[in-house]
């Protein structure tokens, strides 16, 4: 019988026998900002193929530009981020439960885990992005999770618990990993 122990808002802890499983919402409620405009877009292109058939590219675009604002509402809203962690299998990512088709589910085994780190990134517009990431025994990174537009942002504690979380089930000793924009706890 796995144990539960929620974490906020956004972050969710649950243990199945060894396995941790660190589940991450998407919700905000900046995401109903969509709602009306996918409805928009939706009604003016379908609504105008059904009455005018003359300008048919414009309206078939409208509702396909409809459709694409409606999935990521939805996604949005019902959707989460599952990191899995087993002592024995490595780290693994799932999106769901509504298809996510623009993100990597990427897996790592144990055996070529080296380091697991937290990253901030500030762009030149002075937006800020958070990145989990692990840190391969062939020196490789492997992008785990990161701040996208369906999803809340995350903060820099959120992701350091996410980081020491996975390092304590997997029995990894936090260290440093020398790239641009680590996260170091104090």
């Amino acid at each position: 019988m796995g144990s539960r122990a929620a974490q906020g808002e956004r972050l969710c802890v649950e243990r199945e026998g060894e396995v941790l499983c660190l589940r991450l919402e998407w919700y905000t409620h900046a995401t109903w900002r969509f709602l009306p405009f996918a409805l928009g877009f939706l009604v003016f292109g379908v609504g105008g193929l059904l009455v005018r058939n003359d300008a048919l590219v414009g309206f078939l675009l409208s509702a396909a530009f409809g459709l694409l604002l409606s999935y990521v509402t939805t996604a949005g809203l019902i959707n989460h981020t599952r990191i899995k962690a087993s002592p024995r299998e490595g780290i693994a990512v799932e999106h769901g439960p509504f298809p996510a088709f623009f993100f990597r589910s990427p897996s790592v085994d144990m055996k070529d885990l080296r380091q697991v780190y937290a990253t901030r990134f500030e762009d030149t517009d002075g937006d800020v992005f958070h990145a989990l990431w692990v840190m391969k025994k062939d020196g490789r990174s492997v992008l785990l999770t990161r701040d996208n537009l369906l999803m809340a942002p995350f903060t820099s504690e959120v992701v350091l618990e996410l980081e020491r979380r996975l390092e304590e089930h997997l029995g990894i000793q936090d260290a440093p990993v020398s790239v641009l924009g680590e996260l170091r706890a104090h």
